[in-house]
């Protein structure tokens, strides 16, 4: 049978007692109770759309907690809400729905009893009253009970003796009402002090206290519910204790009964409620003046008081009894340890324990040989159990907090909604929950479970599912007798669905915790989400239009050829001279267009622009040499000067264009243009008083985190500014260093490549000969000539295209001992392979005589299972081929021949192989920066400053490239189209596929086919 429970939480007040009594009952009679803590009605709004899915749960019956749910609505309203409509049977605790019974406990008599106590045992004559929320009904119960108590005693009630009514946590408030506002004495005023619950006069005593006034010396005091509070007090309290078992117990057994039999009419219950009589009223035994009738009489009230049910009672309470009434010895240790167990296992005062226990040796139907066994061996039992069961609390606990710290801080870094089910498998299963489902809703006839696991299923994957049901269908149809929870998520004033638990913890305020943190994890998934498709949206709308920009110029740029050869074949008229200026002029705004975007190719290289400036002496520049070029002509034509004035400054070449008139640039216009390729160069363009300013930047050893040049350091040339070395062992770091390349600067510039302090370091290079990069000249100029050849292994010469070209390289084919022997023959600057031989590499590590040979694995790709052998061998660097035409990459393998540089130590170069591996093997998915150093236990920053450092570039450039060399794989050997293809190979979508792909390539995708 599937029973519903509503109530408004499982983590506060009094339902920290009903529902774990309401679950355990549910338990041992083998149902399945699903329970929805959907909080107070509309007090709790975000929590009350969970009993939206009461009737998607498929019951067959309802238990419903109306009191609970009354909050700060009356219980007409309640009743309006129609929670129990749809279900078979219904049952209601503590709130009357019409035509369904309802078990109520008799609060009234409770607490009337309390103040007869006060009253007809410790003489009290003036008693306070701590009276509990106004819109609460038995609250108002209690207190009528009060006056009704203390009019038929004859006493009349003190309106002064009265508090406002107030919350259920406002018991200090309520005090200081008393005794501060009101100028009340306790102990003179008013004898004794009764609160409406136990929590109300918790707080209540913390203001006597804190006022000189002891309990029960100074004032008696008295509560209701028979709470944790009632214990935690320095006197513990006497109180009311709430039926809370037997409601349980007669709520399942009537919806069984209603369930099996549906036209019967059961009656209503109302359940006597006890007095637990501890210290705070002043009576020295708890448990007062007691005389029992029989065994069975005594056996009845230690189930009351100790909360035990039916089947414990068969268990352990009646083998007890019938033991200590024959006087069987041999069984005494075994009943009495027993029941000691059951009753502590219940968080019972130990006080009353022990005074129960010493109740078997005054009443006259048990053996009289009990006396001596209690004194000598039950009463050590009890402070012995009682100790191991809290050493025991506090050690489970310790494991258990241990799990839900791991379990917040693993949720705490998930960045995917797909990353919850499986944390909560691993950690939540050992805390006792044989299931975790996690729900979000996304539209109103559809919810998405987001995975989880479920019974004995193994862990759950994405799933859509009906809205009008609670979890999956064929989920629910495998439902096993056992306690579910319903656990709204919300944060703040966002919904993000539910997550339903199965649990044998009935520990409310751990599983609230849960709600609480998996609901903080699903916000902060939800939120790294919508940020990541926001920023892929943008991306894709910036490919987009760089896609269609770079199409509409691809498409118009042929015909524009084409005008200007028939302008050009026409012969110089004035119709040629305008096609020709109307072809320009187009061509020129679609650059502009793509400059804008950043989309604008650009093939950049190393030159000296002193051909700009006829008769000047300029520092070169990294810039593409043609659209510079144009871009001066641009400003010759707008400022009407044919030769710009320049010289050399600190900062970059300052080149002057004088104009007359006042320079504008306006916007589509030539100059536009040509500020934007200034500006993708790096440099700037200004427009002053005498003309236009245009400022070329030197280029940089890497990035810089300072562009602002302060010092400045001279070598081999002569310049206005700058501080001149007075030899090679004075270089230092700096901001920038001038020499000029007629010169002989080899050594500085071999000095200036080894020195990491010298990264980011500006280079003015006068006289400068065209190269492809900075690096390349430098190489060109520091690297020593006669350098050890090359020798390479199963690779051909045509796949090591970074090496230098004037490097001697050898070639072997043979096994990998020939290799060694070739070693200990010559020397050699690096060893390139083209497979993966551990047992080879180990051979050459282990001998002394050439273990210092770097060696370089080039291969087109790399299994785990063939490279975790050889991470622990010094001294080695892995690669893919397809960097081969990387000239970063070059760079460094020159650097590595060379000996400027040194490989990383083993244990940090493992990180940069575990990151290529990483990569390889998923490239064709959509991995992210994070995700590579996360799989390396590093941050993203460390991992590319060591990546960079043992192969010349950053992990994300290897990873594009691989993509890249999959692509082209594909382009050559399938028809696949270009979009099936940048899917096939981790890209997320064509136009950024197509981008990537000309960035690095140099040419169009479709173009490698044709």
């Amino acid at each position: 049978m599937r029973i519903g429970l509503v109530l408004a939480s499982i983590h506060t007040g009094s339902s920290t007692y009903l529902w774990p009594a309401i679950a355990q009952s549910a338990m041992l009679r083998r149902q399945i109770l699903i329970t929805f803590p959907g909080g107070k009605i509309k007090e709790e709004a975000r929590r009350n759309r969970i009993y939206d899915l009461i009737g998607k749960s498929q019951l067959d019956s309802l238990l419903c907690w109306g009191s609970s749910l009354t909050g700060a609505v009356t219980s007409e309203g309640l009743r309006d809400l129609g929670l129990m409509l749809g279900s078979k049977s219904v049952v209601t605790l503590s709130f009357k729905n019409q035509g369904c019974p309802n078990i109520e406990f008799d609060a009234y008599g409770g607490m009337k009893s309390l103040v007869n106590h006060f009253i007809k045992v410790h003489g009290a004559r003036r008693i306070a009253f701590l009276r509990g929320p106004e819109n609460h009904e038995s609250a108002q119960v209690r207190y009528r009970a009060y006056l009704d108590a203390l009019s038929q005693a004859g006493l009349e009630a003190d309106p002064l003796l009265i508090t406002d009514p107030m919350g259920w946590n406002e018991g200090a408030s309520a005090c200081t009402q008393l005794i501060a506002r009101r100028h009340l004495v306790p102990g003179k005023d008013f004898e004794a002090l009764v609160g409406a619950s136990d929590l109300m006069v918790y707080f209540a005593e913390e203001v006597l206290r804190s006022s000189g006034y002891r309990i029960p010396e100074d004032i008696m005091i008295g509560g209701f519910n028979d709470s944790t509070e009632a214990l935690a007090m320095d006197c513990s309290l006497t109180t009311v204790r709430m039926p809370y078992t037997q409601m349980a117990e007669n709520a399942l057994d009537l919806l069984v009964h209603k369930a099996q039999n549906p036209d019967c009419r059961d009656e209503d219950a109302l359940l006597g409620m006890e007095v637990i009589i501890r210290r705070s009223c002043g009576c020295k035994t708890v448990l007062g003046q007691k005389s029992f009738e029989s065994t069975d009489d005594f056996g009845n009230w230690i189930c009351k008081r100790f909360r035990i049910s039916l089947e414990e009672r068969r268990a352990v309470i009646e083998p007890l009894l019938t033991c200590a009434c024959s006087g069987q010895q041999a069984s005494y240790d075994e009943r009495f340890k027993a029941f000691v167990q059951l009753v502590l296992d219940k968080k019972s005062d130990v006080i009353l324990v022990m005074e129960v226990i010493r109740l078997f040796t005054t009443l006259p139907f048990f053996s009289r040989s009990l006396g001596d066994y209690i004194t000598a061996s039950v009463m050590p039992m009890v402070a012995e159990l009682e100790q191991r069961n809290e050493s025991r609390r506090q050690y489970l606990e310790g494991l258990r907090d241990k799990l839900l710290n791991e379990l917040r801080n693993e949720l705490l870094c998930i960045r995917s909604l797909d990353a919850i089910p499986a944390i909560l498998l691993r950690i939540l299963k050992p805390l006792g929950f044989a299931s975790a489902l996690l729900v979000t809703t996304r539209v109103q006839e559809e919810s998405q479970m987001v995975g989880g696991y479920w019974e004995d299923s193994p862990e759950l994957e994405r799933e859509a599912f009906s809205a009008d049901l609670l979890v999956p269908q064929r989920l629910l149809d495998s439902m096993r007798s056992g306690v579910y929870v319903v656990e709204p998520l919300f944060m703040e004033d966002q919904e993000l669905g539910y997550v339903v638990l199965k649990t044998t913890s009935l520990e409310g305020r751990m599983i609230e915790d849960l709600r609480a943190t998996i609901s903080s994890a699903v916000k902060g998934a939800l939120l790294y989400e919508q940020a990541i498709s926001a920023l892929q949206a943008e991306q894709r709308a910036n490919d987009q239009r760089d896609e269609f920009l770079a199409g509409v110029g691809d498409g118009i740029r042929s015909p524009l050829m084409d005008i200007a050869g028939i302008a050009a074949s026409i012969g110089p008229s004035e119709i040629s001279s305008r096609l020709l200026e109307q072809s320009r002029k187009v061509s020129r705004l679609l650059d502009l267009a793509l400059s804008k975007t950043g989309a604008l190719e650009l093939s950049r290289t190393l030159f000296d622009p002193s051909f700009l400036a006829p008769g000047s002496r300029l520092a070169a520049i990294y810039a593409d040499r043609r659209r510079i070029q144009d871009a001066f002509e641009a400003f010759k034509e707008g400022t009407g000067c044919a030769v710009p004035e320049t010289r050399m400054t600190i900062q970059g070449n300052e080149l002057l264009f004088r104009s007359s008139a006042k320079v504008s640039i306006d916007r589509g216009s030539p100059m536009d243009f040509a500020s934007s390729i200034i500006a993708l160069s790096s440099g700037t363009v200004e427009a002053a008083d005498e003309g236009l300013l245009v400022v070329l930047p030197y280029p940089r050893l890497g990035k810089s985190d300072n562009d602002a040049i302060r010092v400045l350091w001279t070598v081999g040339c002569t310049l206005p500014f700058g501080t001149r070395l007075a030899s090679v062992k004075d270089i230092k770091a700096s901001d920038a260093l001038a020499f000029s390349a007629c010169d002989d600067v080899h050594e500085v510039l071999g000095a200036v490549s080894r020195l990491s302090q010298c990264q980011g370091m500006a280079i003015a290079c006068l006289d400068c000969p065209d190269q492809p990069s900075l690096s390349a000249l430098l190489d060109s100029m520091s690297v020593k000539q006669g350098l050890d050849p090359v020798l390479l292994w199963r690779i051909d010469s045509q796949q090591c295209s970074f090496l230098p070209r004037d490097i001697s390289i050898e070639r072997l084919e043979g096994p990998f001992t020939s290799v060694l022997e070739a070693l200990r023959a010559r020397r050699y600057s690096l060893l390139v392979c083209g497979q993966v031989d551990e047992q080879g590499l180990r051979a050459l590590r282990a001998d002394s005589l050439i273990s210092e040979v770097p060696a370089l694995l080039f291969c087109p790709s790399f299994k785990e299972e063939e490279c975790l052998g050889i991470f622990s061998l010094p001294r080695i660097l892995i690669s893919s081929s397809c960097m081969a035409d990387n000239d970063d990459f070059a760079h460094r393998m020159l650097s590595v021949i060379s000996g400027t540089s040194d490989i990383l130590p083993a244990n940090t170069g493992v990180i940069v192989k575990r990151a290529i591996l990483f990569i390889e093997s998923h490239a064709t998915l959509a991995i992210n920066r994070w995700q590579i150093a996360d799989v390396c236990h590093v941050s993203e920053d460390y991992l590319t400053r060591i990546f960079k450092r043992e192969l010349g570039f950053s992990p994300w450039d290897y990873l594009g490239r691989y993509r890249v060399s999959l692509a082209e794989n594909l382009l050559r050997t399938t028809s696949l189209t270009i979009n099936e293809i940048s899917w096939r190979t981790g890209f997320q979508d064509q136009a950024y596929f197509s981008r990537v792909f000309k960035k690095i390539r140099g040419m169009a995708p479709g173009k490698v086919r044709s």
